[in-house]
This record gives C-alpha cells, sequence and structure tokens, in this order.
C-alpha cells in the first residue's frame, strides 16, 4: 500500500470525524515504516483530538490488516504555521 492509497481509505474517517487531513507523510525511517498524519479542524485540534484519531486510524487500519508490514503512527497538529 502506497501513500495515495492510505489517503484514500482514510480521507472519508477524518472527514466524518470533523478533521481535515493537512498531510500524510508514509516513509521508510531507518530500519521501520512510520505513518504521520497531520490533521487539523476548526477551532485547532488538541491532544485529545490527537489520540481521538489515532484510535480511530488504528482500527480502521488494523481491520484486515490494511497495511502488511508494521509500522510506527504518529497523529500531530500541522501547528500554527
Amino acid at each position: 500500500m502506497d501513500a495515495k492509497d492510505i489517503e484514500m481509505l482514510l480521507l472519508p474517517l477524518i472527514e466524518i470525524e470533523g478533521g481535515e487531513l493537512v498531510d500524510l507523510q508514509w516513509r521508510r525511517e531507518g530500519h521501520r515504516w512510520v505513518l504521520r498524519l497531520f490533521l487539523d479542524k476548526p477551532g485547532g485540534i488538541t491532544l485529545d483530538d490527537c489520540e481521538y484519531f489515532s484510535n480511530r486510524v488504528s482500527a480502521t487500519l488494523d481491520d484486515g490488516d490494511k497495511i502488511a508490514q508494521s509500522y510506527v503512527l504518529e497523529v500531530s497538529s500541522p501547528g500554527l504555521d
């Protein structure tokens, strides 16, 4: 699965939950794969929001092992800029 496939899978979930996908990075860093999502929503995204989206995204990807290899999931805000 590549970054575009992951984006197409997760975008409806994120939008239904009131979020906006600002950026998605799927890359190998050293010996591990990292899926990094930068999310926002009206009024900004909180740490609790990041935790919520992390749980929802993880459950979606783990259902049926959508991503074959092991990976680290990071969900954060895009920052002030």
